[in-house]
């Protein structure tokens, strides 16, 4: 949360970047406080600032650059201080209500960022996210820590254990093994493809 105007980020005190006044035709307001939000461009990342509450607005690139670039993530945590009463375990401070996008005006999902993260996220699939503030210093630490490495393993164990399930019962019905009919050929070589074998061989929907 920085100062309008101010040229030195208050908790740091490195020179901000500066603002972007030409990616908008006009500032975003905040989807958290409604007041206007600053835009600003570091290198190739950019995002809008909220300078009340604290808030951040992140397009559909640059979240999808925290999630895979230490870099982005170093330019933006300055940008976001924890807020004194929370801490990294807490639950998101945006409630249950439903949040407008600052730019198509549409109702935003709130979707959980990652399995294990603890941060719940104001989702525009077209035009970005919006995280109060302290949300993505959680976010960052999360993935630091290895969270979405955990994740992603946590979510492999889970597939292989379908899999596993399956296989059994489809043994037990007598119906050919999906294992097989999967290495044969059948079906397009992802989890999802192996998935949707399974849910045939056996005639039935897998979650």
């Amino acid at each position: 949360m920085n100062l309008t105007g101010g040229r030195n980020c208050i908790h740091c005190g490195r020179q901000l970047p500066a603002e972007d006044r030409a990616h908008r035709d006009k500032p975003l307001d905040c989807c958290g406080c409604g007041a206007v939000m600053t835009p600003r461009r570091l290198e190739d990342t950019r995002f809008d600032e909220c300078d009340r509450c604290g808030g951040l607005w992140l397009c559909p690139a640059t979240v999808a650059s925290v999630g895979s670039q230490a870099e982005a993530r170093a330019r933006l945590r300055p940008f976001d201080l924890m807020p004194k009463a929370a801490e990294p375990g807490a639950k998101s401070s945006g409630g249950g209500a439903y949040r407008r996008c600052p730019i198509c005006a549409r109702h935003m999902n709130r979707s959980n960022y990652a399995r294990g993260a603890g941060v719940v996220v104001d989702v525009c699939k077209d035009h970005g996210s919006f995280f109060d503030q302290g949300e993505l210093t959680r976010i960052v630490l999360f993935i630091e820590e290895g969270g979405l490495e955990k994740m992603r393993r946590r979510e492999d164990e889970d597939l292989r254990s379908r899999r596993r399930d399956v296989r059994r019962q489809a043994i037990q019905i007598g119906a050919p093994d999906p294992e097989t009919s999967f290495a044969t050929g059948v079906g397009g070589g992802s989890g999802l493809d192996l998935l949707g074998l399974l849910s045939r061989v056996l005639g039935v929907r897998i979650q």
